[in-house]
């Protein structure tokens, strides 16, 4: 490889991480509403707390009309905040505290725990290492089998030179910080992290390791609760996995629209992903939904596929309005009422 071609590769690597980053960013710019709104109906009422847990470079703002549309419905909501881009591990960690808070403030022993891409697998620490205070798991498009994205990413940043390494960091790490820090929460936290003063953690690099497809390999090694696994261990094929396992009932739902398919009409769009490289190459003919594919999220009970993109999904879409796609306030409520009917 020469080195013009090396050193192009490497500034284009840097262009696609940070302007999907800043997609992703844009995207978790709603305000979130407070945990103690009254409700109107009884639809949602479950007889333990929702806790929304965001993805890569999102925050508890993350959800737009979501958490007030379960609240309508008689729902306790908490949206919280963990490292923008960290390891599954550590995000994982830092949502068990805010858990135990949790349980603390409401009196409730258990939760019901939702997550959205990375916040898929941080769930699933929290319900493997403490399935006693979870009632149920539903994530979303959660790369349980590893994202293409990544692999290809950890390819491109290990072709680049130490310098352009160190800036991509250095860029990916900052907007996890701004991201984190803005962010509120119901439940704040603020670990002293030597780097980061009083801010969450953030680690890019660990956080596409654990998106990869060999992280989630050894994730699930550690964490195999509600994956089909093989008589070796191993995730394996496009089907459902357990439903329930150490009490704690499984479920999960994906996208199947490209975020591609998504953007014509939208010119900000369209630009961040033709310099992001987001598109369906990265699956062949398998359904996805720009950014995970279905086969990767599938985990525990289906709740079924929807037409709706990665964003779409926490209904967020950097202004594109898709009159085709379903209600996704709906769609929660709709799968929060199947938690209360199982007397969850």
């Amino acid at each position: 490889m020469s080195q013009s071609f090396s050193g192009q590769r490497g500034r284009s690597s840097i262009l696609r991480t940070f302007s999907l980053s800043c997609a992703l960013a844009l995207a978790s710019a709603a305000v979130p509403a407070s945990a103690q709104e009254v409700s109107t109906s009884d639809f949602t009422r479950t007889k333990y707390p929702i806790v929304l847990v965001h993805g890569l470079f999102g925050s508890a703002n993350t959800w737009p009309k979501i958490p007030q549309a379960l609240k309508d419905g008689g729902a306790t909501v908490y949206t919280v905040t963990v490292s923008a881009a960290n390891s599954t591990e550590v995000r994982g960690e830092q949502l068990r505290k805010q858990v135990e808070v949790i349980r603390a403030l409401t009196g409730k022993d258990k939760v019901n725990l939702i997550g959205h891409s990375h916040g898929g697998p941080t769930v699933r620490y929290v319900a493997g290492v403490a399935p006693e205070w979870v009632a149920s798991v539903i994530t979303i498009a959660g790369p349980h089998k590893g994202a293409p994205g990544a692999d290809e990413r950890l390819k491109q940043f290990d072709a680049s030179s130490w310098i352009q390494q160190q800036w991509e960091l250095g860029v990916n790490n900052a907007l996890g910080k701004t991201i984190s820090d803005s962010a509120g929460g119901d439940i704040p936290l603020r670990p002293f992290n030597l780097f980061g003063l009083f801010g969450l953690p953030q680690d890019a690099q660990a956080a596409v390791q654990s998106l990869s497809t060999a992280g989630a390999v050894e994730f699930t090694k550690k964490f195999p609760q509600g994956m089909a696994l093989d008589a070796q261990g191993k995730a394996t094929g496009c089907t459902d996995g357990p439903a329930l396992v150490n009490g704690v009932r499984y479920y999960s739902w994906s996208g199947t629209k490209t975020i591609n398919e998504s953007a014509k009409g939208n010119p900000l769009l369209q630009f961040l992903l033709g310099v992001s490289g987001t598109s369906r190459d990265l699956f062949g003919d398998a359904p996805n939904d720009g950014l995970v594919g279905v086969c990767s999220s599938k985990f525990g009970e289906s709740l079924g596929n929807q037409p709706l993109n990665h964003l779409q999904e926490v209904n967020s879409d950097l202004g594109l309005r898709d009159p085709s796609a379903p209600d996704v306030p709906s769609l929660y409520r709709m799968h929060v009422n199947k938690l209360r009917q199982a007397g969850l």
